[in-house]
């Protein structure tokens, strides 16, 4: 009855029931207590209802032990990382991996996670071990490779970056993803700027409505020099950010710190330093917050010995000078 009762809460989870899946999976559990198969789905219902502490109780009463004991740590860490406790969530997986070393998907996991810690190293060696064990059995992914990427890059390693940016773009030509990001940063870094706007271009005729794409193009022809063209697409990304968020204020400063650099370009210099303020509101990071409060101080400075401010200095890159 309980094998019978678990069929039937999978079956209407699958229809979306989750009210009655939920039912159907205590049902189960009651005539069978040690069911780790219902315990594993019950977890999974109470996630999808937002019930991640009850989640989190579920997954761990599955024993050390059971076949489900791998995917039940797994969930579990995920679970601890979306209840705002990452700590314990990296915790969880790497006392997983001491068991399991060879459990890609929890290095792929691990990875994430130390990625949005910011822990860029970590989070490298993490992607490593996921690729090789991967690619170990005769799989390739476009994804480990790009946020393997995203790590190296903001860990100070371009060239590792960018050569794992291009095998992600390899494995996969149209991921609009990989190639904003690859995109931006030649772009932002003033390396090869025509290839950065056609990459970014092409992400952009695959996701026409993603306000960081649009943002990445705008960008580009705020670095080309083209500060008309840049205000129109920096203004509608900015637009279509505000769309995606519900109509709310836009909650990323990097967005809103390009418009106000575009504004400045073109003599709209109220315009400007309220973009840059409005960037502020929204939780820069510390670098970005000293270079906010010194345009709004001194203004945009256009100055060949300080390339954070020299659209001539990036021009002069491009073309293989100094």
């Amino acid at each position: 009855m309980a094998e019978a009762l678990y069929q039937v809460a999978a079956w209407q989870l699958d229809r979306e029931q989750l009210f009655n899946a939920l039912m159907y999976a205590h049902l189960a559990l009651w005539l069978r207590p040690k069911m780790h198969e219902a315990r594993l789905l019950l977890g999974r219902l109470e996630e999808l209802g937002g019930r991640l502490k009850q989640a989190l109780a579920a997954y761990g009463r599955i024993p050390e032990g059971h076949p489900l004991y791998p995917t039940a740590r797994l969930l579990k860490a995920q679970v601890q990382y979306r209840l705002k406790q990452p700590e314990k969530g990296i915790a969880t997986l790497r006392a997983l991996l001491r068991r399991q070393p060879d459990n890609f998907r929890a290095w792929i996991v691990l990875g994430d996670m130390l990625r949005g810690r910011k822990r860029w190293t970590q989070a490298e060696e993490a992607y490593t071990r996921a690729i090789r064990l991967v690619e170990g059995r005769g799989m390739r992914r476009w994804q480990l490779y790009y946020n393997r990427g995203i790590a190296r890059e903001r860990a100070g390693k371009w060239k590792q970056a960018e050569q794992d940016l291009r095998t992600a773009l390899k494995l996969d030509p149209n991921q609009p993803s990989v190639l904003n990001y690859l995109g931006y940063s030649l772009i932002d870094r003033g390396e090869r700027l025509q290839e950065g706007l056609e990459l970014v271009q092409r992400a952009l005729q695959l996701s026409p409505l993603d306000a960081y794409i649009i943002d990445s193009l705008g960008w580009a022809y705020y670095r080309l020099g083209r500060y008309e063209d840049a205000v129109r697409e920096l203004e509608r990304a900015v637009f279509h950010l505000d769309e995606a968020t519900a109509n709310t204020r836009p909650d990323d400063p990097v967005i809103n710190d390009h418009l106000g650099d575009a504004y400045w370009m073109v003599g709209r210099r109220l315009e400007a330093r309220f973009q840059w303020r409005h960037a502020l509101e929204n939780n820069p990071s510390a670098d970005l917050r000293k270079r906010i409060l010194h345009k709004l101080k001194n203004g945009l400075v256009r100055n060949l010995d300080d390339e954070e401010y020299a659209v001539g200095a990036v021009v002069k890159k491009e073309k293989g000078g100094g």
